[in-house]
């Protein structure tokens, strides 16, 4: 979603659960929302970059580190993408390592137990799409 109200913000899971609050109590903020999506969105999803180590020895070595962020110092760190998505009550969980493929670490589609993805981030990106959803 390129939407102006989130242009300018690292977005956070703070922001997103702070957006989703107000899109529930606040008319105004609801509209905004709305407005700023547009028509015919089916799901929201987050994108994160980041660093991540990979082998054992490299793991190994950043749990020990007691460095501040010791993951984007290390020599065999590599860059991560991962995306968080709600779809149209589906959830997704996919990551890519620079170079390699995508790789879908988790789709509620496949759960043997129906399971959805937790934590704050897919839980406020539920939250914003069931605003979008209850506002059709």
């Amino acid at each position: 979603m390129n939407s102006p109200l989130l242009q300018g913000h690292h977005i956070l899971p703070e922001f997103l659960e702070n957006l989703t609050v107000a899109t529930a109590v606040n008319a105004a903020a609801r509209h905004c929302f709305l407005a700023s999506v547009g028509p015919n969105v089916y799901g929201l999803c987050l994108l994160n970059e980041g660093w991540g180590v990979f082998d054992s020895e490299s793991i190994a070595q950043v749990a020990r580190s007691t460095e501040r962020r010791p993951i984007s110092r290390h020599p065999n760190r590599r860059e991560v993408r991962t995306l968080t998505a709600v779809v149209a009550g589906r959830d997704l969980y996919i990551q890519r390592i620079r170079g390699g493929e995508p790789v879908v670490l988790f789709d509620s589609a496949t759960s043997p137990f129906g399971g959805t993805l937790q934590g704050r981030i897919p839980e406020a990106l539920r939250g914003l799409a069931s605003t979008i959803h209850n506002s059709l």
